[in-house]
């Protein structure tokens, strides 16, 4: 995803290491720019992840999600804010339950940065609809722009 200089892309490319080369991978829904992007892994399964960004689908709250071993992205939980501006990273070691954590971002709705500390839960499988965002207890000290994705 990302923007083609007239409009945002809803492309999607795998880099396989092996090769070399870049392999075109399933469209998401909606062209994102601004997105954050990630893997995570739940049961025994590995997941993509794109977190909201500008043009997508409910006002920048929009999550797509893809399991690595399917073809067709499909809707994540919406985030509870508008989210542009988010960086992923990942971690090898993961929580039960507990998938990623999004720390602050730019609000699109609100033209604000946010101080908000959000994690995704699954319960079960990605594809039922099992997962959801909480927001936690604390919040940032520092209010970020170019929020952090910590997928576990």
């Amino acid at each position: 995803a990302g923007y083609t200089g007239s409009s945002n892309s809803n492309k999607m490319w795998y880099f396989h290491f092996k090769t070399r080369q870049w392999v075109e991978g399933p469209n998401l829904k909606f062209g994102r720019r601004w997105a954050g992007c990630g893997t995570f892994d739940s049961g025994e399964e590995t997941y993509i992840i794109a977190v909201g960004g500008t043009g997508t689908g409910n006002g920048g709250k929009s999550v797509e999600i893809l399991n690595i071993r399917g073809n067709n992205w499909f809707d994540g939980p919406n985030m509870p804010f508008s989210s542009e501006e988010t960086m992923v990273g990942s971690l090898a070691k993961s929580l039960e339950g507990e998938v990623a954590w999004v720390f602050g971002g730019t609000d699109i709705g609100a033209s604000s940065v946010s101080d908000a500390i959000l994690r995704l839960h699954c319960q079960g499988q990605p594809e039922n609809g099992e997962c959801q965002w909480i927001y936690h207890d604390q919040r940032l000290k520092d209010k970020r722009d170019y929020g952090k994705v910590i997928t576990f």
